[in-house]
């Protein structure tokens, strides 16, 4: 249909003398991506899952506060049991909210970090994905799989460690592929360095973050990497130094053992040698950590996502004999799966570590498809897609629980008694 010029954008309207604004596309675009990441976790987000199904939540709460209140990492004796950074940001959030309750409880408040953080998550995974040779339709497909996804809600939505780290490593990650200069290197070092010290499992994506700041721009590019991570992360190891608690220690004080309380000590390198201990079962147990939460809890939350993320890495794998971005898109994907595999011990919420790159893989697989269609047919292969998604979803009985059920009540009754 043809648009009278009186009122086409950019021509002034006649009597009113108003001239029409057009809206640019990337503004809508921001507003869009937005709304499908900060829907599907806002609703009902602060009771389901209820805040008792894990104790993690409060535990990290409680640290932001002693952290605020005594300026002390922990209310109790601090085991370096994770680096610090993550409740920090917690707990800086609670001083520009106006306080731990401004939301409800503290556990509600940093749900609405948690929310803020996943939609920046979004944001950065469009982006990563466009500069990784993704389509619009394919990239915001990455964006909705993220975003919709029953597994992936239901732990984004909880006050945990990962969903911070995830966030700054993917900014680590943005910045690396669009380095337009050795200082923007320089500032992808830091965001890793910050996603290391709110969860130290980043630290297992350095290895693909190093080859692009090489490729992006020779040694040169790679030394201004790692020496901007290496100065970020350096503040943990300075922190236990100056207190005594960085060497290995005869007697250390580990988190869940139970203390000789007139010996043990903390220590930082004592406590990462029993994290990298701890069992979960053996590499070749069918019985280890990662199947049982891969029969008992992934699969049924979400096996689409595995499945066709799983086989995504794969065929990237393949097709980055010809198109190396396709190998870095594929290492993203394969490194937090073997991590989970490893059959060491493994939580639930560990699989939030594998969501983003699951979606990055399957979406850039799909961009092989989408090439060889105009954008119409782009645009209704991608809805199509969603549809079959969102359907399936809705089928297994995955997706109703997350905006209908309130488990929440009995925990909430308990505490106002």
């Amino acid at each position: 249909m043809l648009i009278p010029r009186a009122i086409q954008p950019g021509f002034v309207l006649p009597r009113l003398g108003v001239r029409a604004v057009s809206v640019p596309r990337r503004a809508l675009l921001v507003v869009a991506l937005v709304l499908i990441a900060a829907a599907p976790h806002a609703l009902n987000m602060s009771a389901y899952p209820a805040f008792t199904i894990a104790d993690d939540e409060g535990i990290y709460a409680s640290q932001a506060l002693a952290w605020l209140q005594t300026g002390a990492m922990s209310p109790y004796v601090y085991s370096y049991d994770h680096a610090p950074g993550g409740w920090i940001q917690l707990a800086l959030f609670y001083v520009l909210t106006g306080g731990a309750n401004a939301f409800g409880t503290p556990i509600d408040t940093g749900r609405v970090l948690m929310l803020l953080f996943h939609v920046g998550s979004a944001l950065l995974l469009y982006r990563a994905a466009r500069l990784l040779g993704a389509s619009s339709v394919a990239a915001t497909l990455a964006v909705i799989v993220f975003s919709v996804s029953p597994l992936a809600v239901f732990y984004q939505r909880m006050v945990l460690l990962d969903n911070i780290m995830l966030f700054w490593l993917l900014a680590s990650l943005v910045l690396a592929l669009d380095a337009r200069s050795r200082a923007w290197l320089a500032l992808s070092g830091i965001a890793f360095g910050v996603a290391v010290l709110s969860k130290e499992v980043a630290v297992l994506v350095a290895p693909v973050l190093l080859v692009i700041s090489w490729r992006r721009h020779g040694w040169t590019g790679a030394l201004a990497w790692s020496g901007a991570a290496a100065l970020a992360v350096l503040p943990y190891p300075a922190y236990a130094l100056a207190r005594g608690e960085l060497w290995p220690a005869k007697d250390p004080y580990l988190p869940y053992v139970e203390p000789n309380t007139l010996t043990a000590r903390p220590s930082l390198l004592s406590t990462l040698a029993w994290q990298l201990s701890r069992p979960g079962g053996g590499l070749f147990s069918l019985d280890n950590d990662f199947f049982w939460y891969l029969r008992t809890d992934w699969l049924w939350k979400d096996a689409a996502l595995l499945a066709l993320g799983g086989a995504a890495i794969v065929a990237n794998a393949v097709r980055g004999l010809r198109d190396r971005r396709l190998l870095v898109v594929s290492a993203l994907g394969a490194i937090p799966c073997l991590y989970l595999a490893r059959g060491g011990i493994t939580f639930g919420f560990y699989i939030l570590f594998a969501v983003p790159f699951l979606a990055l893989n399957f979406a850039l697989l799909l961009e092989a498809a989408f090439r060889r269609l105009e954008r119409p047919r782009r645009l209704g292969l991608g809805g199509a897609i969603v549809v079959l998604l969102l359907g399936a979803y809705w089928c297994s009985g995955a997706l109703q629980p997350l905006y209908v059920q309130q488990p929440d009540g009995p925990g909430r009754a308990a505490a106002a008694w």
